[in-house]
């Protein structure tokens, strides 16, 4: 059976914390809870389409209401104004699928910061500063090496024979300049 998600997305929120006064969008398939907890049980939680400037404070609002955190598998926080991959979304480390597309991110360093994910497989960051950076599927890629669609589109094995190359060739140049010195 599929869960249905809790969806905080369209709600003009600028942090996390404010979705605690904020009850999720219904959806076609009810929310199911645990009553014994009082809590909810989903693997999937939307903040799309809001005015997120950071993602601190997810995991404890998480812990809050979901029945299993460490189920979270799918988080989409697409189309808000986040700038950094922060320790809150490191938390979850059965993220399979991580929607960053449409905000700040500028940084390939704060793409290194999903690494931990180790079940990450599906990743977006199509829309953000980033992506016009040269090589940055690859550089993606190179950070990523686990994920296998990213904005949208499969991984192929062309992708990670480029990867492979760049790594090597990155290396190379490195242990040169090294010796040279």
């Amino acid at each position: 059976m599929t869960l249905p998600p809790l969806d905080y997305s369209f709600r003009f929120l600028t942090s996390i914390l404010e979705a605690q006064s904020e009850v999720p969008q219904g959806g076609l398939r009810k929310l199911k809870y645990v009553k014994e907890k009082g809590k909810i049980d989903t693997k999937a939680i939307r903040f799309n389409n809001n005015n997120l400037v950071t993602s601190s404070g997810l995991k404890s609002f998480v812990d809050s209401l979901l029945y299993d955190p460490e189920r979270l598998s799918w988080l989409d926080l697409s189309f808000n104004m986040l700038n950094a991959v922060e320790e809150d979304i490191t938390h979850f480390k059965n993220l399979i699928i991580l929607y960053l597309h449409g905000n700040n991110i500028k940084s390939f360093s704060e793409v290194g910061k999903l690494s931990v994910l180790l079940k990450l497989s599906t990743l977006t960051l199509h829309g953000n500063p980033l992506e016009l950076e040269n090589g940055y599927r690859h550089r993606v890629l190179g950070h990523l090496p686990q994920i296998r669609s990213l904005d949208f589109s499969g991984v192929t094995k062309i992708d990670k024979e480029i990867v492979k190359q760049w790594k090597t060739k990155s290396t190379k140049m490195y242990k040169d300049s090294f010796l040279n010195t």
